[in-house]
């Protein structure tokens, strides 16, 4: 895309879950109808905005990379490296709480005299028994498999 306005309604088509208007930028962003007329001549091409102006876009629209829409150079999305790391850490904390938890049901099940193995072996039997509809071997509803 090499013109701002191109990159522009690129913006408004796909930076959010659903498509947005001109009109519904304008609203975003508290314009006034001149304002609001100048973003109209933006997507249009007629003219390209100041750098104050691409600013304000920011408040819609914070993750956008001001230069890929000045310029078309670089991601139109700015990477958040410190939150990419922050979410990161959050999971692996999450994954150790989920293995010692893990642990500590084996744990638990050894010390009853029960084995995962044999444990899951009594579940898939309940499930057997009392909804003979699905196929163990497959996990698939029997009604989904035709006359199989």
């Amino acid at each position: 895309m090499e013109r701002f306005s191109e990159r522009l309604e690129y913006v408004l088509r796909t930076y959010r879950d659903h498509p947005m208007q001109i009109s519904d930028l304008s609203k975003a962003l508290n314009y006034s109808k001149s304002q609001a007329s100048k973003l109209y001549q933006y997507i249009s091409g007629h003219s390209e905005p100041k750098l104050e102006n691409l600013t304000e876009l920011r408040k819609v629209f914070p993750r956008l990379s001001l230069t890929w829409l000045a310029t078309g150079d670089g991601e139109m999305v700015e990477v958040d490296v410190k939150a990419i790391l922050e979410e990161n850490e959050r999971l692996r904390k999450e994954n150790e709480n989920l293995r010692s938890r893990e642990n500590i049901f084996i744990n638990t099940l050894g010390a009853l005299g029960a084995s995962p193995k044999s444990l899951g072996d009594s579940i898939s039997q309940s499930v057997m028994l009392n909804f003979p509809e699905i196929d163990m071997a497959m996990n698939t509803p029997k009604s989904l498999m035709g006359n199989a």
